[in-house]
């Protein structure tokens, strides 16, 4: 996939997310937009690892473990917050 095309499916991922999270809302009057702008007001790290999880990429918990543990023996500042990824763990 080039890099067009993944961008590309990337907001298509997203608008499905706003479509299907708009399905299940008892309030339809607020539309699909204001349904994508739910979903691209949760954090980039969030949704981004749940489209890499869904297209069967490495789980995003373990890619998490993995970059803690080289930074570890590297010696290294990592920012990674897997407090934050805990939720992927039991999906």
């Amino acid at each position: 996939m080039t890099e067009g095309e993944t961008v590309n499916d990337y907001m298509s991922y997203l608008k499905q997310i706003a479509q299907q999270t708009g399905d299940q809302h008892p309030d339809a009057a607020a539309g699909a937009s204001g349904h994508l702008e739910n979903v691209l007001s949760h954090p980039f790290e969030e949704t981004y690892a749940e489209y890499l999880r869904s297209k069967g990429v490495t789980p995003p918990l373990e890619a998490a473990q993995m970059q803690i543990k080289a930074a570890e023996q590297m010696g290294a500042y990592h920012e990674v917050d897997l407090d934050a990824l805990q939720n992927w763990q039991h999906t």
